[in-house]
């Protein structure tokens, strides 16, 4: 990521920030339609998993300027996240939740910039994950 994209993000989460929350359930919501078949591998309450996501989200983006950090925490996620419930092919519909949720959240006009770099600190995370596993993420 360029240290402009890093900003860019920066920025966008001092907006959802006061509200981390909602948007974790936002994007959960957003989810769930885009692969309904992932629902039953997550809990009937899902408090805790929202909690969970926005606590992340606050630690990667707070990181983005750190790969060290950043690669440490990827790989905690992907000793949770990847195996037989959730693959490298579910990180797409993520991205989209996610795209899905900033519009909500920030602006449904959010500039192409603004939602590409989002994207891009997405997919430096999710490469990280699969890559500390050996996995190809394709």
């Amino acid at each position: 990521m360029t240290p402009a994209q890093v900003e860019l993000v920066k920025d966008g989460f001092q907006i959802i920030y006061q509200e981390k929350q909602d948007f974790a359930r936002s994007f959960f919501t957003f989810l769930f339609q885009v692969i309904p078949g992932i629902r039953t591998s997550f809990p009937e309450d899902m408090t805790d998993q929202q909690r969970k996501l926005a606590e992340t989200l606050t630690y990667v983006i707070y990181h983005l300027h750190d790969p060290a950090a950043l690669q440490k925490s990827a790989e905690l996620l992907a000793d949770r996240h990847i195996g037989p419930q959730a693959r490298p092919p579910h990180f797409v519909a993520a991205a989209v939740a996610l795209e899905k949720a900033l519009q909500k959240h920030i602006s449904p006009n959010l500039p192409q910039q603004e939602l590409d770099a989002w994207q891009q600190a997405f997919f430096l995370v999710t490469d990280m994950m699969t890559e500390s596993l050996g996995i190809n993420a394709a």
